[in-house]
């Protein structure tokens, strides 16, 4: 399936009076309101801690646990369809906090979580519930300035220190984790029964996209993946999301609210291609995209030309074409 995703800097109506936005704990949940309202299905949290532990929008903050209970709340009221929580650990600097995250995802969404981790479930049968996805130590947010002064581990760790990796080997016991992993540009195979996620930034995806499409088709119709925009956070732009869907990424990150007047190409496209099925955010995505093709019958079944498709176009309106006003030729 495609899934309606959102990147983490979400979008907030700022108030022009407040001159350091990023310094206000903000606690309105509308933008994430609006992100269900939308279809969205897949919400990438940035994580910060203050007072309490805290989301990061694009200049304001609200409360975890806040996001937590409305997603609880209102994330199943328009549709009934599996919410993925993508939490990005990477900016809290203490072990205990990255650990304390696991506890207040059990508490406030509780039998709204994903349990069963021994296989990847259909949307059908993980509806109502939330799968947790921990975002792996790839830089996601070039532009947020609150970073750690730490050392990390490995490249495609997503917790390093013991005392989060117990914490969350703990929270495992009682619901799914899936863990993040920075995109193997190799494709590797994954071990039986390992459910994760690549993280993919769109400037490799868009290499990998003209170099390596059709290693990108076979490694996504077993595995998934995860690609994300590398943008400013004051500038926020998006990227070509049907290059992402092409190749068969499930999950093609948009930050909504780009563009002039608050839209773009890329929330055009997803905008179009989610309402394909309703609005629900999952879309099922072609058969060559999802299926491996086994036999000799089944290349050339794969291999046969599509049949052709006849369009009848009314022509309502035209404007500004050079020769218009020209005198049409005899017999035209």
């Amino acid at each position: 399936y495609w899934i309606a995703t959102s990147h983490h800097i979400i979008l907030e109506t700022l108030d022009e009076t407040d001159c350091s936005p990023m310094a206000e704990e903000g606690n309105d949940l509308e933008p994430f309101t609006r992100l269900l309202q939308e279809g969205c299905r897949c919400f990438s949290l940035a994580l910060v801690e203050a007072t309490e532990l805290q989301v990061v929008l694009q200049n304001k903050r609200v409360s975890f646990a806040d996001v937590l209970e409305l997603l609880a709340v209102a994330g199943f009221q328009q549709c009934e369809y599996p919410i993925v929580l993508v939490l990005s650990l990477q900016q809290l600097a203490l072990p205990r906090q990255r650990g304390e995250v696991a506890e207040v995802v059990f508490d406030k969404l509780g039998d709204r979580l994903w349990r069963s981790s021994a296989e990847m479930p259909s949307p059908e049968e993980a509806k109502g519930h939330v799968v947790v996805v921990l975002a792996p130590g790839c830089d996601m947010d070039p532009g947020l300035d609150l970073k750690p002064k730490l050392e990390r581990g490995g490249v495609g760790s997503t917790v390093e220190d013991s005392e989060v990796v117990e914490a969350w080997q703990e929270a495992a016991k009682r619901f799914a984790v899936w863990c993040g992993q920075v995109f193997d540009r190799t494709f590797a195979q994954k071990l039986p029964g390992e459910i994760t996620v690549g993280f993919l930034p769109s400037d490799e995806l868009r290499s990998l996209a003209e170099f390596k499409q059709q290693s990108m088709l076979e490694y996504h119709r077993q595995y998934l993946s995860l690609s994300f925009p590398l943008t400013l956070r004051h500038s926020p732009v998006n990227y070509n999301l049907a290059a992402a869907w092409s190749c068969g990424v499930q999950m093609a990150a948009v930050t909504l609210g780009c563009g002039g007047d608050g839209c773009d190409g890329a929330m055009l496209a997803q905008t179009g291609l989610f309402l394909l099925n309703g609005g629900c955010g999952y879309v099922l995505k072609p058969p060559f995209l999802r299926n491996s093709v086994a036999t000799e019958g089944q290349a050339a079944a794969a291999a046969a030309p599509p049949k052709p498709l006849y369009l009848e176009v009314r022509l309502v309106a035209a404007r500004a074409i050079p020769g218009i006003d020209s005198p049409l030729p005899k017999g035209s």
